[in-house]
């Protein structure tokens, strides 16, 4: 199939797939209904739920190259805690506060979604990472980790809130650019990086 087939049958997936509420990819769950749209600067989202927005901050890294890059900090809101504004690690272990979308010039192989799934009011993340083993511009699997937000604020060694990870699936498809598998794989819309310039 050629690639502009390809790109237009993807486009076409994630359309219908907003019109229509949350379908099917070949027998896969799609959420592009309920997508969150985020952009550069600061994004009010209510992450957990609760009624109350929160934060998810975006900025670049520039390296006035092929090569820069984005990233992303989320913030949660707890209004009965001493400190209101609370940073949300993930995984909880690492203390990772801070999410990386990369790529080069040909693809982007690392960006993420984030959105509420059908039964919760609580947002998921996730975060797609494509394998890198001789080019930017190769095609290789592309591991899809999900993560869903989590409290624990009476916890010692905290954090009180964190993403906590569920479960990885890995493409048995090849791709260049994670935002094509994204919006093959999991229904979620493509989108053209704006690290690319396009």
């Amino acid at each position: 199939m050629h690639t502009s087939r390809k790109l237009f049958l993807a486009v076409m997936i994630g359309l219908c797939s907003t019109v229509y509420g949350n379908t099917s990819v070949d027998g896969k769950e799609t959420h592009a209904s309920s997508e969150v749209s985020l952009h550069y600067g600061i994004n009010r989202v209510d992450l957990d739920g609760d009624g109350i927005k929160d934060m998810v901050v975006m900025g670049r890294h520039e390296y006035f190259n092929a090569h820069a890059f984005d990233y992303v900090s989320f913030l949660v809101y707890m209004p009965n805690a001493d400190v209101n504004w609370h940073i949300v690690p993930f995984p909880r272990a690492k203390k990772r506060f801070r999410l990386l979308a990369s790529g080069g010039a040909d693809c982007t192989l690392h960006d993420f979604r984030l959105y509420t799934p059908k039964h919760s009011k609580s947002k998921i993340l996730v975060v797609a990472d494509r394998k890198f083993t001789k080019s930017y511009g190769e095609e290789n699997t592309v591991t899809f980790t999900y993560y869903k937000l989590s409290k624990d604020p009476g916890h010692e060694d905290g954090p009180a809130v964190y993403f906590e990870q569920t479960k990885v699936v890995k493409t048995e498809k090849k791709y260049c650019d994670v935002n094509r598998a994204m919006a093959e794989e999991l229904g979620l819309r493509y989108v053209r990086s704006p690290l690319l310039g396009i």
